[in-house]
């Protein structure tokens, strides 16, 4: 984010309302030594005309004016969307309770009594001015970034929408032809087409990966928390890869104690979160290796459950370990079939298990391999 701008990088704008003459002359005098840019309107009729043709900074405000008066001016000012950020300073030869009252009922932020002090006047502007400048640099600031999350949410989506159709068609199209549908394959064929069909299956791994991350951090990932087994969804993911495991030659085992309590998470968050460790697990375990998972109330806290997923692979060095969960990051290839993505599954779990009131982290290990774990508050 750029520096906020400084109230003296150009001549601020006061408007001075009074209806009588030698008032607006002497609040000129007063502030024409501070550099300000200074206009005067003799009535509270004037004064609006000149704000629907030129907003000014700030406005010096008599309450006692024939017509419109100072309150009635102030109310329509801050009853206006495109006038009400311009802070107002009444100046009254009433000294009271009421006359105060009534100017911070029509929404002015400063009161000055006549005859006015000169150096109070003065501190007061530029107090006010200074905080509309830096009010109006950050609510600019906070609108630039909702409409950047916007437009990133609205691109992603259409994209997303734009490749899906092709990706499917592709997809659809490669099933059949392994099916034998359009013919027998020789094995050099079938070959070629099943490694179309892995790069379709990375390409929507990546889509959707992008798509989760976006709605994670607009704050738009529905979170439904409820009452559930942990052993049935570790179960549950642990048949989904099984093949994934078994094609690459790596054994898979659990550990889950019969007695374990159920915990308050969303049932589909939390496999998203195994898929997504055990996945990565296999991927990063060799052939002949092991992959396990276990769970097991939390030593240091028993109102959580900890989940942990072990793999036999190569392990992650304490320079890597720090920045895993970093958004877009991916660990250097160790010839182990590092993971071909966008560097986004850790980041989605460290979001996701956040979002369900646990945290996550990687557990050092001084031998090989690697062991994630993460904690689910007890239901």
């Amino acid at each position: 984010m750029n520096p906020s701008p400084d109230v003296a990088d150009h001549p601020a704008r006061i408007l001075i309302v009074d209806d009588e003459r030698h008032n607006r002359d002497v609040l000129q005098a007063m502030l024409a030594l501070e550099g300000f840019d200074l206009q005067t309107a003799a009535s509270g009729e004037e004064a609006l005309a000149m704000l629907a043709q030129e907003p000014p900074d700030l406005i010096l405000l008599d309450i006692m004016m024939p017509g419109v008066d100072g309150y009635e001016v102030a109310s329509r000012i801050k009853a206006n969307a495109a006038t009400r950020h311009i802070p107002i300073i009444m100046v009254s030869a009433l000294d009271g309770h009421d006359a105060k009252m009534g100017g911070l009922g029509a929404g002015v932020e400063g009161f000055l009594t006549k005859p006015v002090d000169r150096a109070e006047m003065c501190a007061g502007v530029r107090n006010l001015l200074r905080l509309k400048v830096h009010g109006d640099y950050y609510a600019q600031q906070a609108e630039s970034r909702k409409e950047q999350v916007r437009f990133q949410d609205e691109f992603l989506s259409n994209v997303s929408h734009e490749l899906r159709s092709p990706l499917s068609a592709i997809k659809q199209f490669t099933t059949i032809l392994l099916n034998g549908v359009a013919g027998e394959l020789n094995q050099e064929q079938r070959r070629y087409q099943q490694i179309v069909l892995k790069n379709v299956g990375q390409l929507q791994s990546m889509i959707d990966d992008l798509l989760e991350v976006t709605r994670l951090e607009a704050g738009k990932l529905t979170i439904e928390p409820v009452r559930l087994s942990v052993a049935e969804a570790v179960t549950d993911t642990l048949d989904t890869l099984r093949e994934t495991a078994r094609a690459k030659g790596v054994g898979l085992s659990c550990n889950l104690p019969a007695d374990l309590a159920p915990v308050h998470a969303d049932r589909i968050r939390l496999r998203q979160i195994l898929i997504i460790l055990l996945d990565n697990a296999i991927k990063f375990t060799p052939t002949g290796g092991t992959v396990a998972i276990r769970a097991r109330p939390l030593p240091d806290d028993p109102r959580f459950v900890v989940v942990e997923v072990s793999d036999s692979g190569c392990g992650v060095s304490p320079e890597v370990a720090g920045r895993l969960f970093d958004r877009l990051y991916q660990a250097a290839d160790h010839g182990q079939g590092s993971r071909k993505g966008l560097g986004l599954g850790l980041h989605i779990c460290k979001g996701l298990v956040t979002r369900q009131g646990g945290r996550i982290w990687l557990e050092p290990r001084a031998t090989q391999g690697s062991t994630f774990a993460f904690t689910l508050p007890l239901a």
